[in-house]
């Protein structure tokens, strides 16, 4: 029988992209990076460092929305928007505001098209003012079609920045009496809550932006969505996207997002 203590073990800087493609996965299914490290030490025999799996998280949430963001989803005619404040008091103990250091947490704006579930976008922000209401909604007017219907709470913001940005939309201030579970927006979000528990490095807004946008790409165009099926076999469930027209070969998940983003950056260094 093989010795296993007495195996080589591959180098931190030596890994191969799908030891990096399997790290990021198990992340975004829930696991924090010293639990990747285990995972790794006792499956596959590999020592990589917790510090080190986080550098890659943060390396490809920076590369991969530069490509996932050139991506125009087609969305149907009735999109959510929400917000939820993510609270990290217990992280940070002694606030210090010239390293952008959040003493209780931040706000995440959300929208989300009900038809395909596809997140269009999801902003972090330091308040819910109309400024930063009006910069979102900038932003996800660029994103796809303006949709005929745009639901939110009734919040008051909401309305001048919607009839800004979208004159033509009619906008349908959600009952807040319905029940958590009833709309796709607040499955999102609690999806989200429950994922952010344990991600780590959420006290600076850096990190913490990074490690959102890497979530709705894993949202979008990796996790299978139950209720979308459009005629498909039961067994066989489609994304956000796929359910939004994105035509991407993911048979490799995070791996052949890698690739597609890689393949991008060439082609525009070419140019």
């Amino acid at each position: 029988m093989t010795n296993i203590k007495n195996q080589k073990r591959p180098h931190n800087n030596c890994m191969s992209d799908e030891i990096v493609s399997e790290c990021i996965d198990l992340y975004m299914e829930g696991l924090n990076c010293r639990a990747i490290q285990n995972h790794l030490l006792h499956h596959r025999n590999i020592t990589i460092s917790h510090a080190t799996i986080f550098y890659w998280i943060q390396k490809y949430a920076e590369i991969l929305p530069k490509f996932t963001d050139t991506q125009k989803p087609r969305t149907g005619t009735v999109w959510q928007i929400d917000e939820i404040y993510m609270r990290f008091e217990d992280v940070v103990k002694n606030p210090d505001p010239k390293k952008n250091i959040m003493p209780w947490g931040f706000w995440v704006i959300v929208c989300i098209d009900k038809k395909t579930k596809y997140v269009v976008h999801a902003m972090l922000a330091f308040d819910r003012s109309t400024s930063s209401m009006d910069k979102f909604m900038r932003t996800i007017s660029s994103k796809a079609n303006a949709p005929e219907v745009i639901e939110t709470d009734s919040y008051i913001a909401y309305t001048s920045s919607i009839r800004k940005y979208f004159p033509d939309t009619k906008h349908k201030p959600r009952n807040i009496k319905l029940k958590a579970t009833t709309t796709c927006i607040e499955r999102f979000n609690k999806i989200l809550i429950n994922r952010t528990k344990t991600m780590q490095g959420l006290k600076n807004f850096d990190t913490c932006e990074k490690n959102i946008s890497l979530f709705i790409i894993w949202y979008n165009y990796l996790r299978p969505y139950m209720t979308i099926m459009d005629g498909m076999p039961r067994n066989m469930y489609k994304t956000p996207a796929q359910a939004a027209d994105i035509d991407l070969d993911l048979s490799e998940r995070w791996l052949s997002l890698f690739k597609l983003s890689e393949r991008q950056s060439r082609s525009l260094l070419s140019e």
